[in-house]
């Protein structure tokens, strides 16, 4: 069980200086701080033993120096309350302080340890962070790269659609033109009997006629008949 530990059991009453706990120190310095409490069973103040010397020193001044073996309390003038030759530690209270500074320096400790693991978990969330923000303006470029790609595709595609619909156009243009081009009216020639002299050939014309109709000259026909004599 811990107990809390005001002023009144840490400090001496005197010299207002915080008890010591250790106890199996040998510097008489050290030891000075450690509390004594009283002989008596009717005064229970403790002083630190630094206090407690001086305070014999000081009786003996007052004595023609004489030394006493006891003196009195400092607070509640109890007689035989105090034996500086041989002190009587409050070994209770040196356990309640012993393990009040043990408490404390381990609180310190894990103060100190969480703050160093927060600064570290800080310094990986910034680095995570700061990876994040990396990848994130990667990933945004290699997106920019490949839409300026596709975009320039697409431009490419749509121009050679248009120029190719510009063609197609221009060649619907032209067949239209020619289907609307008017054609020669035509011309209906009357046929008129043609005369013939008295010096006609027939079988002249025949012969100047059959290469291109077909038609043999000596036959006088298309069938090929013996042609009939000229009387």
């Amino acid at each position: 069980m811990l107990v809390e530990l005001d002023d009144e059991h840490t400090k001496c009453g005197i010299c207002i200086a915080k008890f010591s706990s250790d106890r199996d120190n040998k510097d008489p310095e050290i030891r000075k701080h450690l509390p004594v409490l009283s002989s008596s069973q009717r005064c229970d103040h403790w002083f630190c033993h630094g206090c407690i010397l001086r305070e014999q020193l000081r009786v003996a001044d007052e004595n023609n120096g004489k030394v006493p073996k006891w003196i009195r309390c400092m607070h509640c003038r109890e007689k035989t309350s105090f034996n500086p030759a041989e002190p009587k530690y409050h070994r209770l209270l040196i356990d309640l302080l012993a393990r009040a500074q043990k408490y404390a320096a381990a609180q310190v400790k894990a103060e100190q340890t969480e703050v160093e693991e927060n600064e570290n978990t800080d310094a990986i969330t910034m680095k995570q962070e700061q990876n994040d923000e990396f990848h994130e303006d990667y990933a945004a470029s290699e997106a920019k790269e490949d839409g300026e790609g596709v975009g320039a595709d697409d431009d490419d595609a749509r121009s050679v659609k248009r120029e190719s619909d510009i063609t197609d156009h221009g060649e619907q243009e032209v067949k239209r033109a020619k289907l609307t081009t008017p054609s020669p009216p035509l011309v209906r020639v009357k046929e008129e009997p043609t005369e013939f002299d008295d010096d006609y050939d027939e079988t002249t014309s025949l012969e100047r006629r059959a290469p291109i109709n077909g038609i043999d000259a000596s036959t006088n026909n298309a069938d090929n008949t013996p042609a009939s004599p000229k009387w």
